[in-house]
């Protein structure tokens, strides 16, 4: 389940088995001039057909958009052992997208088998950047203001000032302060006129450049997630990540509210935004617990992600950008969806009515 059925260069069009590796597919594509333009951080490990069904966003979301956006169709096998292959078009209005119904729906209504992607030839240049912000605040408001100004470069990733400290030291950088990351890429016209852009917006809002070594070291270690094997290494000791999203106005005060309710809570909590939008934005917490006993361990850890879930309710976030549902979402799911919940019970109770792919998964078990 893991080979490329078809690729058609002309098109931008590749089909895959959902299966397959999404990095080996990355490689494939890059010996032949094109990329997937998709690049979760756990793109080495992560299969197509599981970018699928968590409804994965990339670090390049800026530029390529989320997976919801990359996915042309998709064959899937229903509970009743039909396989469905929805058609492969550009764009089309003939009636419902009915691919969007498994996209995101964590194996509960049917099994991904092959996936269509819209590809992108390979870009000519790749700058990276990073500018020191006085505030936090300053930073998102540059960058809503250049999205407002339909400045919209391939990365921006604002990092709190604990988070920002990693990348400082990495270069040898004496900073204490919040960090964006920026990737420009396409024709060095193009490059160079977004960036001068955003290094003007910038400027206006306080930051300083920090040069373009920060942003080169942020790439190189952009799949890097060892702070997870070292945060879980032990008995009482648990890391995680939580990304929610939420609309501009909300986004400062759900990160200072998500951090006085958690911090009392872990040993350490560091966040930062990414995948942003005319709208709003993602919100990353990262958080560490180390507990008197590994049952001490597991309930701050279970506080955290209530308090996170809390506080983006509270906001009128969403308790998920791309992560998915899955165990620790699931309570707070139905309140989320509201009265939409009903469709997805319909959905649940049409095609999988004996509740056989991925049972007690997004609250949309046949008899509930």
């Amino acid at each position: 389940m893991d080979r490329i059925v078809r690729f058609d260069p002309d098109a931008a069009l590749l089909e895959v088995e959902a299966g397959a590796i999404a990095m080996t597919v990355e490689k494939w594509l890059n010996e032949r001039g094109f990329t997937l333009g998709h690049y979760p951080q756990s793109m080495p490990l992560a299969t197509m057909g599981g970018l699928v069904s968590t409804r994965s966003s990339g670090t390049f979301s800026g530029r390529y958009g989320n997976i919801e956006e990359l996915v042309a169709g998709l064959d899937v096998v229903l509970a009743d052992s039909q396989i469905v292959r929805t058609p492969r078009t550009v764009r089309s209005a003939t009636g419902p997208d009915l691919k969007q119904l498994f996209i995101g729906a964590e194996g509960t209504l049917g099994i991904v088998t092959k996936v269509a992607m819209r590809v992108f030839r390979m870009s000519e240049l790749r700058w990276f950047g990073g500018y020191a912000f006085p505030t936090l605040d300053a930073g998102v408001e540059m960058v809503r203001q250049a999205y407002a100004c339909h400045i919209r470069p391939a990365v921006l990733r604002l990092y709190d000032a604990t988070e920002a400290a990693s990348l400082y030291s990495r270069v040898g950088a004496q900073e204490d302060s919040p960090l964006l990351i920026v990737g420009h890429e396409g024709v060095p016209r193009m490059v160079d006129a977004e960036r001068d852009c955003l290094a003007e917006l910038a400027v206006r809002h306080g930051a300083r450049a920090i040069g373009s070594e920060i942003g080169d070291a942020w790439e190189r270690h952009r799949f890097d997630a060892s702070w997870l094997d070292i945060g879980n290494a032990g008995a009482t000791r648990l890391a995680d990540a939580i990304e929610v999203s939420a609309f501009w106005p909300a986004l400062v005060p759900l990160y200072r509210e998500s951090m006085r309710r958690i911090v009392p809570l872990c040993s350490r909590a560091m966040g930062h935004y990414s995948h942003f939008y005319g709208t709003g934005a993602a919100l990353y917490i990262i958080f560490f617990v180390e507990g008197q006993d590994p049952d001490d361990a597991i309930r701050r850890y279970e506080a955290v992600w209530h308090e996170v879930m809390s506080a983006t309710a509270s906001l009128g976030g969403s308790i998920s950008h791309h992560h998915g549902v899955g165990r620790a979402r699931a309570g707070a799911l139905a309140s989320e969806l509201g009265s939409a919940h009903v469709v997805l019970k319909a959905l649940k109770r049409a095609l999988d009515p004996s509740s056989l792919f991925n049972p007690g998964h997004l609250g949309s078990e046949a008899d509930a």
